[in-house]
């Protein structure tokens, strides 16, 4: 790969993070002010009430955002491992870091991985389009 190539590339995921930052800061303004539920589309849980996904439209694109979520000892020592769970959970062991990003609109077959202690799962794209469109205000996973 040429220099000017993976440039590019460094570029190109600069941006990615910078637009997850920005998402991520968006959604935890809301928060913070109490004012997540006036601008929420929709809200994915688990069938125990775990928030999942939160969808946000704004006049950029529509944010989905993965709150931060714990896993029980016995799941997050199945499912990661201790670089894994250093880089990526704000304790260094089972409270993970909360995600937010821009729905992409033109990769198909999209998907994007929720979890709790009762329920994992990947939700489309579609799926996620599809409940904003219909008018869904919570929607529960199985």
């Amino acid at each position: 790969m040429t220099n000017d190539a993976t440039r590019v590339i460094g570029e190109m995921f600069a941006y990615l993070e910078r637009d997850e930052e920005m998402a991520l800061a968006w959604v935890e303004s809301l928060r913070r002010r109490g004012d997540a539920s006036k601008h929420r589309a929709v809200a994915f849980r688990c069938r125990k009430g775990c928030s999942m996904l939160e969808v946000y439209p704004t006049p950029r694109g529509v944010i989905v955002y993965r709150p931060r979520y714990r896993l029980s000892p016995t799941r997050n020592a199945e499912q990661s491992s201790a670089e894994g769970r250093a880089a990526n959970t704000e304790d260094g062991d089972r409270r993970w870091k909360a995600h937010a990003g821009f729905l992409p609109t033109e990769w198909e077959g999209w998907t994007m991985p929720l979890a709790c202690d009762h329920a994992e799962l990947s939700i489309s794209a579609d799926a996620i389009s599809t409940a904003v469109a219909d008018g869904k205000r919570a929607v529960i996973c199985e």
